[in-house]
């Protein structure tokens, strides 16, 4: 007789709220930072985005899956980088774009 273990992981409902996170905080954070403190222009982007808003836009995201889901794994780094670089290289759509691409990434 054999006996088939399998684990259920249990969903956290992350994948819920990733849109208004990735709009509401990390976008905020990004914005504020790049332009408080922001200095170093992302090269070759013709959007006045910086690189320190870039970083904390990176960080806040990074963060929330790790509140949200209470670990983070190799596919959630590179969706957050991914997520991360389509923030830097949009200008004014990044707020359509953010919460359909995160619902994609994390549902």
């Amino acid at each position: 007789m054999s006996t088939i273990i399998t684990v259920k992981r249990e969903s956290s409902g992350f994948g819920k709220y990733v849109g208004l996170i990735l709009v509401c905080v990390s976008d905020s954070m990004g914005a504020v930072v790049g332009r408080s403190v922001g200095k170093i222009r992302i090269p070759g982007n013709i959007s006045p985005r910086t690189l320190e808003g870039f970083t904390a836009f990176f960080a806040v995201t990074m963060f929330s899956v790790w509140l949200g889901k209470g670990e983070v794994v190799t596919m959630d780094v590179l969706g957050v980088a991914v997520v991360s670089g389509i923030e830097a290289g949009t200008e004014g759509i990044d707020n359509i774009i953010l919460p359909i691409l995160g619902g994609i990434i994390w549902l």
